[in-house]
């Protein structure tokens, strides 16, 4: 029976102890939870920078959207893009802080389809456009690439090719 009273007295002291010790909370990532404009569709999301900033892709009207939210969900940036700029946004990939590589493929609307294509954008937090590069042909993919430390960018994306093996366009 000693022994029993001395079991409970631990293991009361211990549950005293432990209830006093400093709780530790786990960190909660913020959850956004607003409207960001009439009838826009997000399609993808980038989440890869220090600072907690988020660069969105979708659709409004039409047109290609790209917004940059900070942490707190507040807009920072948006911009539209015109299906000449941008027909479809494949990838968004975080050069540094303030800057994104968005690729993807473009159309040009009229009798020049030569123009149409896959393109590139490096482009900042400010709104402003680096480097603005169009590759390929009407069919041409840019679906990824890499901004290297020398400034030089690598992009990589699919060339549509008949059934003989040839390259069309």
């Amino acid at each position: 029976m000693n022994t029993r009273k001395n079991i409970l007295l631990v293991l009361f002291s211990l549950l005293i102890l432990l209830s006093t010790d400093k709780a530790k909370a786990q960190f909660m990532p913020t959850v956004y939870d607003n409207v960001y404009g009439k009838d826009v569709r997000f399609t993808k999301i980038t989440a890869g920078f220090q600072s907690g900033d988020v660069v969105t892709v979708g659709e409004s009207g039409g047109q290609k959207l790209v917004s940059w939210l900070n942490r707190w969900g507040e807009s920072r940036l948006s911009r539209k893009f015109q299906p000449d700029m941008f027909n479809d946004i494949l990838d968004v990939i975080p050069v540094d802080e303030s800057s994104i590589l968005i690729v993807g493929t473009r159309q040009v609307s009229g009798k020049d389809s030569r123009e149409a294509g896959g393109q590139a954008i490096v482009f900042t937090s400010a709104g402003k456009i680096k480097h603005d590069i169009s590759v390929g042909h009407n069919g041409t993919r840019v679906t990824g690439g890499r901004v290297l430390h020398s400034g030089n960018i690598v992009l990589y994306g699919d060339i549509p090719t008949s059934a003989s093996g040839k390259r069309t366009g």
